[in-house]
């Protein structure tokens, strides 16, 4: 619930269920007990969940930082736009493209048995019922028939029970009425200006964590910056996406303003 509080606190609806799940695998034995017979995070899974906010809320992040939370390794299939079931499912055999299904990739990439698949943008894929297959009836067989999904690349039934879906969505009513009822659907609410300062906070650790620096290295963000920021949180609607490219822009001027004065001063002494 900490880590929710600090980097998500607009999105305590799903702290929430997460932690009665997370409560579950505790009484069941699974996780830190489990983690010296079998690995870490080898037996944890958690049940389907269908991620719904507007555009810009930060449902993709979100469901990463899920995966990382529960110690899941995680593939994102892009769904928005799919006409065909290729980002999930198999390629037969007798094909040059053959391949097995993403989960069954992620089980051997990760050598696990619960990858956490990310379905982002699920209600943008294709209806079930075309030529070439579908996302959405690709999943919902994967979720149905979990125990002995048949993986037309392996020709053989696969144990699925221990993969964690998360969907990513901007309407659930575009989603089949059988998919849909398999998810756990969290509605996630746009952050408000309040939670600025929040935002900006995972941001900074984000960048932190993908470019290698120490914090210590890293510029500062100034009351100014913060009071600009809301402004550009509430002129924008609330987007998150504005917010981060703002953002990084602010970092790579106070990084290249601070190499200057570091270059200036090594000429002043030369």
């Amino acid at each position: 619930m900490e880590f929710f509080e600090r980097k998500w606190p607009w999105a305590m609806c799903v702290a929430e269920h997460l932690q009665s799940q997370a409560d579950l695998l505790t009484l069941a034995g699974i996780g830190q007990q489990a983690d010296a017979i079998y690995g870490s995070g080898a037996t944890v899974t958690i049940e389907p969940v269908l991620l719904v906010g507007e555009p810009g809320s930060g449902k993709t992040r979100l469901a990463k930082a899920i995966g990382d939370l529960f110690g899941l390794p995680r593939v994102l299939v892009p769904c928005g736009g799919s006409s065909d079931h290729g980002g999930l499912s198999a390629f037969s055999r007798g094909w040059s493209t053959s391949r097995a299904s993403a989960p069954v990739q992620a089980m051997a990439e990760h050598a696990c048995a619960n990858p956490l698949m990310i379905l982002d943008e699920i209600d943008k894929a294709s209806r079930p019922g075309g030529q070439n297959g579908s996302i959405m009836g690709t999943a919902l067989s994967m979720m149905e028939e979990a125990q002995e999904y048949h993986d037309s690349c392996l020709m053989a039934p696969v144990d699925l029970s221990a993969v964690t879906f998360i969907g990513i969505a901007n309407d659930e009513k575009l989603l089949e009425i059988a998919l849909l009822d398999r998810f756990d659907v969290q509605r996630i609410p746009r952050p408000k200006v309040e939670h600025v300062p929040a935002i900006l906070e995972a941001i900074r650790d984000d960048v932190i964590e993908r470019l290698g620096v120490h914090p210590s290295a890293f510029p500062e963000t100034t009351r100014e910056d913060l009071r600009r920021f809301r402004d550009l949180f509430d002129s924008s609607s609330g987007s998150l996406r504005v917010l981060r490219k703002a953002y990084r822009r602010m970092i790579g001027v106070k990084a290249g303003l601070q190499l200057r004065d570091d270059l200036g001063g090594e000429r002043s002494l030369n």
